[in-house]
């Protein structure tokens, strides 16, 4: 399909039509502003080959200016039914081991087309149904949000999310903890000394495709070994996750640099974690530990050796936990935010949702408010 601005759409479906990307979305990586894993091809061939994702109800929208590739949207197609009528959706990649997401888009043209071009685009594009666009947990500073910033679309919503901790790592191991206060810094120290007095502790950094497959059992043993395994929530408990995360480990995608680190007190691995490093940003995506050795907090001193490492490296900037757990509190010096768009279409569904959910949302505000007011008054 051919639209304004020079730019010329098309629509690529499941595994088959990734593969069919894989050459230009490789090429579009090196002109992604901020490039962060998920927007690298193997985290959405990893998510499709493992089955982790359906691949019948997924689709990639690219726009290309001439023959060249310089932007790419990756969707779902959901359908579900209110009051026995079928309303058809359009939102990224949906899975709690995909958290972060974004478009793909060339930075030179992250300023030349706007939210209103795509909702334009989408609108006359014939071979897609759907009534609601939601564009979710992307972050506020990713290549979709800066889309054309300022300028929206007729029923469009936006939404602020709740952002994800940063741990800073560009001073070194004094400066980066200065955030912290005095009782968790000696906590820190404390931890380590018990968990010394087991065995020898260290860290192991595995980041070639090498270490990272030798690895990635472990840490998913680990993982599976406590209550994400007795719940059934863990990597291990589910045959595409297992693949999903090995695909991960053994890809060599510049733009998604897996890493693992692993603790050892003596002989044995205690607790890991599981990330990818891009421009100076290492995302960490799963953390697990043994519970046995719960009581010298082996994810604190994990991640307190791999902040010391990072610091002496001074490759790595900033550690972002990708959402806001509590354990993070005493951690971060900060937060980057995320934001979620959400377009409606002007079909009968579309103009439904949007008048439903201003209405839901005006009703919530108004109840936040009259529960202010009372609060106040009491």
């Amino acid at each position: 399909m051919t639209t304004g601005r020079n730019i010329s759409t098309e629509l690529y479906f499941g595994l088959t039509g990734l593969r069919q990307l894989e050459s230009g979305w490789r090429d579009l990586e090196r002109r992604v502003d901020k490039l962060a894993y998920f927007h690298a091809f193997c985290w959405y061939e990893a998510a499709l080959k493992s089955g982790l994702i359906d691949e019948t109800k997924t689709i990639f929208i690219t726009a290309s200016n001439g023959d060249e590739l310089v932007g790419i949207l990756p969707l779902q197609q959901l359908r579900s039914w209110k009051f026995f009528l079928p309303f058809d959706s359009l939102c990224f990649l949906d899975s709690p081991h995909m958290i972060l997401r974004d478009a793909v888009l060339d930075r030179d043209w992250v300023n030349r087309v706007s939210i209103a071009d795509l909702a334009s685009w989408l609108r006359k594009e014939s071979r897609v149904r759907w009534d609601t666009l939601a564009c979710s947990l992307m972050p506020a500073n990713g290549c979709l949000a800066m889309l054309g910033t300022g300028s929206k679309s007729r029923l469009q919503l936006d939404y602020q999310g709740s952002g994800s901790a940063i741990i800073p790592c560009s001073g070194t191991s004094e400066e980066n903890l200065e955030h912290m206060s005095a009782r968790f810094k000696r906590n820190l120290r404390r931890l380590k000394r018990k968990a010394e007095k087991i065995g020898a502790v260290s860290l192991c950094s595995y980041s070639d495709a090498a270490g990272r497959n030798a690895a990635i059992q472990k840490f998913i043993n680990i993982e599976h070994s406590g209550w994400k395994g007795i719940e059934g929530g863990s990597i291990a408990s589910s045959v595409e996750t297992t693949e999903f995360y090995r695909n991960l480990a053994s890809n060599e995608d510049s733009a998604a640099n897996c890493r693992i680190h692993m603790l050892k007190i003596g002989d044995e691995y205690v607790a890991g974690q599981f990330g990818f490093v891009s421009q100076g940003v290492f995302h960490l995506l799963k953390i697990a530990y043994r519970e046995e050795y719960a009581d010298v907090g082996p994810g604190t001193v994990l991640l307190n050796l791999v902040i010391d490492e990072f610091s002496r490296s001074a490759v790595i900037k900033k550690i972002n936990l990708v959402t806001k757990p509590a354990w993070s509190a005493p951690w971060q010096a900060g937060e980057e935010s995320t934001k979620t768009i959400q377009l409606f279409n002007f079909t009968p569904g579309g103009i439904y949702l949007y008048c439903q959910t201003r209405l839901i949302n005006f009703l919530r505000k108004a109840r936040l408010n009259i529960a202010s007011s009372e609060g106040q008054i009491s």
